[in-house]
């Protein structure tokens, strides 16, 4: 955890001061809604960070937790791109009966990460896993970055995608002699069955786009 802290730190210090993203800590203080006095402590490592703390200083900067540990977090806005945050969880348990169109605000990612990926700042959007079917890899509740432009199916990959009425999140898998295997992760196939979309059903599949980058709480 030393390492994450340091990490932690030089990012609070490339974002806080004059001529950077927030001009001081009373500035950075009222985004996170946090007590000046208490982001102070932070600084000094004179106060635990609890998961709690850890998402209000998030939540101040626009990022998601885990990004809070990775360094080089730039002290200029031209560095992030702010992507769209929808209002669904895609389903990784039985299924949501929801719609894929309300923005719910913007979090900020770094662009140098999204160049990395091959993923274009427009296409991108944030979502929420809803559900236990794709742990270990994916848990309940977890930040989902989704490439809309990649709605072709390459084998294994993990895709947001809509079937009938329903999002999901789910692994695809390309059957031999054609259908679209739906997998969950979860190896209890009692509770997560893997779905088989016969060829003449595939076109109650849509794929609205991969899975490229998954942040979960600490």
């Amino acid at each position: 955890m030393d390492k994450a802290l340091e990490i932690l730190l030089q990012n609070l210090t490339n974002l806080i001061g004059e001529g950077k993203r927030f001009e001081n800590e009373s500035v950075f203080a009222r985004a996170c809604g946090i007590p000046q006095r208490t982001i102070n402590r932070i600084r000094r490592r004179e106060q635990d960070l609890t998961v709690e703390k850890l998402g209000q200083l998030a939540h101040g900067i626009g990022v998601t937790v885990s990004a809070l540990f990775v360094p080089g977090m730039n002290e200029t806005d031209e560095d992030f791109a702010m992507l769209r945050r929808l209002n669904v969880k895609a389903s990784a348990g039985n299924g949501n009966l929801v719609f894929f169109e309300s923005e719910r605000g913007r979090l900020a990612f770094r662009r140098d990460f999204l160049r990395t990926a091959g993923v274009k700042e427009d296409e991108a959007v944030v979502i929420y896993a809803d559900g236990q079917s794709m742990e270990p890899t994916i848990p309940d509740g977890a930040v989902l970055l989704v490439d809309t432009a990649r709605t072709e199916l390459a084998n294994n990959d993990v895709y947001v995608i809509r079937l009938d009425s329903e999002i999901l999140v789910k692994r695809l898998r390309k059957e031999i002699g054609g259908g679209v295997l739906i997998v969950s992760d979860n190896p209890d196939k009692h509770k997560y069955p893997d779905i088989l979309v016969s060829p003449d059903k595939e076109d109650h599949l849509s794929i609205i786009g991969r899975v490229f980058w998954m942040g979960a709480r600490l």
